[in-house]
This record gives C-alpha cells, structure tokens and sequence, in this order.
C-alpha cells in the first residue's frame, strides 16, 4: 500500500475520533503511519492492529517477535498483540 492509499483510508477514521478525543488527525494519523510501516507491517495488514497495541481484544491476539529497551539496551522478546476483526 503506498503512503497516500493509507492515509486515505484512515482519514475519515482520525477525523471522526478527533471530534471525540479533541486530539489533532494530524497527530493520530501521523503515529499510526509510523507504527504500521503505512499500513504495510504484518500486524497492520494481517491483523488490523495499526497503533501496535499489546494484549488482546475480544480474546484475540497474535504474537510477533519485537524490540524492547531493557536494561539500557534493545533486546528481541515475543509479545503478544491485540488482532481485531
């Protein structure tokens, strides 16, 4: 997906929460792109979770290996993620 194909498609999304939350689209969508790779990282596309939250939702999840900051430096550690519908 290229960057304007994604922001297309979550444009009314940020817009909408923006009136309920008061916090910009602009802010929304720029972490959502950063954290889904533009909507092109496996959890993204796959698993429709494009801000990388942990845990799961409605009993479901998934689970990819990432980087956590432990201890002063990055290690690889399995976590679990929430996959929505």
């Amino acid at each position: 997906m290229t960057s304007k194909q994604f922001f297309e498609i979550i444009k009314p999304m940020v817009i909408d929460d923006m009136q309920r939350s008061q916090i910009l689209a602009s802010l929304t969508a720029a972490q959502a792109y950063k954290e889904s790779g533009s909507g092109n990282s496996k959890l993204s596309s796959k698993d429709n979770n494009i801000f990388g939250m942990k845990g799961t939702y409605n009993g479901q999840s998934v689970t990819y290996n990432t980087k956590e900051y432990v201890n002063g430096k990055y290690i690889t550690v399995k976590a679990v993620f929430r996959k929505y519908p």
